[in-house]
């Protein structure tokens, strides 16, 4: 494999090995990070994660029921247990809609990538996001669909 002259930094391990013989570091860890790293491996121990998957299962489940309700045709025929995709209503701008959400409403979710830019939207039902976020997530994506598309 050829050598790389791109520079690392965070991800230099030559500077780690050289550091950690004094038992140092190159840079200052993101302790911030690191701690809520330690957080969530504690509430994943505690909960155990069967009780995890199956959460985000139920909750997939769910989003997707949603979803079909308010009119979205889900983009996966064999869709994750952690995440649901739909496609965007012809006429709307599905980069327009996320951005809508995130910066005028306050709601997070992720857009397409690559080809889909613009076409899907994506919902995530994993980690600490409950039934209420979710709830409150897609009736915000109900309305702004409906403002986006001229339609109220």
């Amino acid at each position: 494999m050829p050598a790389s002259n791109i520079p690392k930094f965070y991800l230099d391990l030559k500077l780690y090995e050289k550091a950690l013989k004094d038992w140092d570091t190159p840079f200052t860890p993101a302790l911030g990070i690191v701690r809520a790293l330690d957080v969530a491996l504690d509430l994943i121990e505690k909960d155990g994660m069967e009780k995890r998957w199956k959460r985000a299962e139920e909750l997939g489940d769910w989003t997707r029921k949603q979803l079909k309700g308010i009119g979205l045709e889900l983009y996966s025929r064999a869709p994750s247990a952690t995440v649901s995709a739909a496609c965007v209503p012809a006429g709307v701008d599905g980069s327009r809609l996320v951005k809508v959400m995130r910066d005028e409403k306050g709601v997070t979710l992720a857009g397409g990538q690559g080809e889909l830019t613009g076409k899907i939207v994506r919902i995530a039902h994993m980690g600490s996001i409950t039934r209420e976020d979710l709830e409150c997530g897609i009736q915000i994506l109900k309305e702004t669909i409906q403002e986006l598309s001229g339609k109220k």
